[in-house]
C-alpha cells in the first residue's frame, strides 16, 4: 500500500525498476528460495521436486552399487546441503525429503533400505553408513556462521548481532539467552533463523558462548 518505486541504476543501461511482491511470495535468489517472512514451505516444495526427479532417474537407469553409492553421496546430498545454512527446515521437513532419495538409493546401493536412521546417520566407527544428517548439518551450518562472522565487520555479522539482540530483548533477561533454557523461553520469540537455531542446539550437549547480548544496566544492581 505504500507508494513509490525502487529502482537499480547503473552507468550503462537504463534503470530497471524493481518489481514489488507481498512478504509471503518466494523468489529464487543463488539457488535458494527467498521469501521474506521465512516461511520455508516453498524452499520445501523445491528440494522434494529436486530429490523425487533424481530419485527417478536413479530408479530408473542400470547403475552398479558402487555407482548408486558414488550418486546419492555426490550429487543429491550436496544438493540438500547447499541452502542449509540460509533455512530454518525441521527434522520432518528434511526426512519428508531424504525419503524418495533413500527409497531409490539404498536398494540399488545394495544396503537394507528400512535400516534405521541412527545407523544412515551413524559414522562407520559405530557401524553406521556414514551419511549426513541433514538437520543436524542445518545446525552446524547455522553456528559455523556465527562463529564465523561474529568478529568480522561484514552485513552478515550486522544482521546476525541485530537478531540476537533482538532475541534477547524478547527474552527480557540480562543472562544471554544461549545460556537459558529453550523450552522455558520459547513461546516468548518470533519464528525466526536465530530461534530455529537455539532450539535446534537445545537438542544437544553443545553450548555457544560468546560477548554478552544484554543492554547495559541503567543503574548499579538494576536487575531485568
Amino acid at each position: 500500500e505504500a507508494p513509490g518505486d525502487l529502482y537499480l541504476r547503473n552507468d550503462t543501461e537504463e534503470p530497471y525498476k524493481i518489481k514489488r511482491h507481498e512478504v509471503t511470495y518466494a523468489k529464487e535468489a543463488l539457488g535458494i528460495q527467498v521469501q521474506p517472512d521465512g516461511n520455508m514451505q516453498q524452499q520445501i516444495k523445491e528440494l522434494k521436486k529436486k530429490a523425487v526427479k533424481w530419485a527417478d532417474k536413479v530408479r530408473t537407469n542400470r547403475i552398479t552399487k558402487g555407482e548408486a553409492w558414488y550418486v546419492l553421496k555426490s550429487t543429491i546430498m550436496k544438493t540438500i546441503e547447499y541452502p542449509l545454512m540460509a533455512t530454518t527446515m525441521s527434522k520432518e521437513d528434511l526426512k519428508s525429503i531424504m525419503l524418495p532419495i533413500f527409497k531409490a538409493a539404498l536398494p540399488k546401493a545394495h544396503v537394507q533400505s528400512r535400516m534405521p536412521h541412527a545407523l544412515r546417520y551413524g559414522t562407520l566407527e559405530y557401524q553406521g553408513i556414514d551419511l549426513q544428517n541433514p538437520y543436524w548439518t542445518q545446525l552446524i551450518e547455522h553456528l559455523q556462521a556465527i562463529l564465523r562472522h561474529h568478529h568480522r565487520e561484514t552485513p552478515t555479522q550486522e544482521l546476525l548481532q541485530d537478531n540476537m539482540e533482538l532475541v534477547q530483548t524478547y527474552v527480557g533477561s540480562t543472562t544471554n539467552f544461549w545460556d537459558l533454557p529453550f523450552s522455558e523461553y520459547k513461546h516468548l520469540l518470533p519464528t525466526g533463523w536465530i530461534k530455529h537455531t537455539w532450539q535446534s542446539l537445545s537438542e544437544t550437549t553443545l553450548r555457544l558462548q560468546g560477548p554478552s547480548l544484554s543492554p547495559p544496566l541503567a543503574r548499579t544492581h538494576d536487575v531485568a
